[in-house]
């Protein structure tokens, strides 16, 4: 069972129960920890061993030469991606995340600049995902997002076997440990 809400009833429930906790890829490291820290209270109650690694935290991801190439294969597609989902009231919930003034546009760019993207060479992505796992706390799964027609099948599967050759092995030691403070 898994629960991808951020109410404090419902995090109280999956926490208790040990749940999944699932958050988005558009979730911000802070917005997640606080989650996080509701969720370990909750666990804590009952009894829940190692909470944490029932998180599951979702993340833009995409491996390739460098950070401009990764731009070059990304920028126009998600570009066109935001457009049907803005349809879907994903500037509403963009706005809210990010709290943006009105009129602001969503672009990939924005996205990247808010560091939404974990984009790049191995070595880059490796870096940017321990920053975002140190600083939402410690999780114990996480999502790859790799898009709805990003570049092309080659370029996709190229990024996810960088992932998984390179990029994976550096973060396998990641173990989240951390407790509340009482």
């Amino acid at each position: 069972m898994g629960t991808a809400s951020d109410t404090d009833a419902t995090l109280d429930i999956t926490g208790e129960r040990g749940y999944m906790l699932l958050s988005a890829q558009l979730d911000s490291a802070s917005g997640i920890r606080r989650k996080a820290d509701k969720y370990l209270k909750a666990a804590a109650r009952t009894g829940v061993k190692n909470p944490l690694k029932n998180l599951y935290a979702g993340r833009y991801i995409w491996v390739t030469d460098s950070v401009e190439q990764a731009k070059k294969d990304l920028r126009d597609a998600v570009n066109h991606e935001i457009q049907f989902q803005k349809a879907r009231g994903l500037a509403s919930i963009v706005k809210r995340l990010m709290s943006l003034p009105d009129g602001q546009e969503i672009t990939f760019d924005l996205f990247y600049d808010a560091g939404m993207f974990y984009i790049g060479d191995p070595d880059t992505v490796a870096e940017k995902l321990k920053g975002f796992w140190d600083e939402v706390g410690g999780f114990g799964t996480l999502m790859y997002v790799a898009g709805k027609g990003w570049a092309d099948r080659e370029r996709r599967h190229r990024s996810m076997k960088l992932f998984m050759e390179q990029v994976a092995p550096q973060l396998r030691g990641l173990e989240p440990t951390r407790q509340l403070a009482s």
